[in-house]
Formats: C-alpha cells, structure tokens, sequence
C-alpha cells in the first residue's frame, strides 16, 4: 500500500546481483512474506541453508538473482524459476520478487 506523504524510492535505490552475503537478508524478507502473507503458498520458513542452495543452483543455471539496496542496505529481491517441470514448459518461467515490509509501495518491486 502507497502511504500518502511517502516518496518513491527508485531513485535512491540500486540494483545489483546478490551475493553470498546477502542471503540473511533475502531469507528475512521471505520469511515475513511466508509468516504475514499469502503470496506463497509455502507454510514455514525457509532455513539459511536453502537459500545457500538456492544461491549455488542460480549460478550454475546462469540465472539472476538480484537485490535491491537502499542506503547500502538491502530492501527486496528477485529472480524466476522453472514454472513446471514437464519438457513443455522448459522455457516458461515464474518470476518471483519481494520487498522488506516497510518498502512496500514506495517503487521498490516496480524497479525489480
């Protein structure tokens, strides 16, 4: 939701290929989607680990993984998956982006 009086942020943010380091992050903001939304239908939260696995497959598959950051700290994610696994769908993917609580309808996952 747009909050009156609140600016857009997409021009202070940045966008940029996640790292290692960022994975905290991401697995936070994912978390509270899981545990406060329905824009998952997963039901509990994902361990550090997964995301670590995550990680490694993106880059092996060649496949983005990008964050994006304000003032240095990171706001939203986004990446896309296979959508189904039948031969059919080999080049049909589902995208998948999500933003920190309090960047939400501010223009963060408009720039993801």
């Amino acid at each position: 939701m747009h909050l009156a009086g609140e600016k857009s942020l997409i021009a202070e943010s940045k966008l940029r290929p996640a790292t290692e380091g960022d994975l905290e992050f991401i697995q936070r903001i994912y978390n509270e989607v899981i545990m406060n939304s329905t824009a998952t239908f997963e039901e509990h939260p994902r361990p550090i680990e997964e995301w670590q696995r995550i990680y490694q497959e993106k880059i092996v598959q060649n496949r983005p993984l990008i964050v994006a950051e304000v003032s240095g700290e990171v706001v939203g994610f986004g990446t896309f998956y296979n959508f189904r696994g039948a031969s059919g769908y080999r080049t049909t993917v589902e995208n998948s982006l999500h933003v920190a609580p309090e960047f939400r309808g501010r223009g963060i996952g408009t720039l993801i």
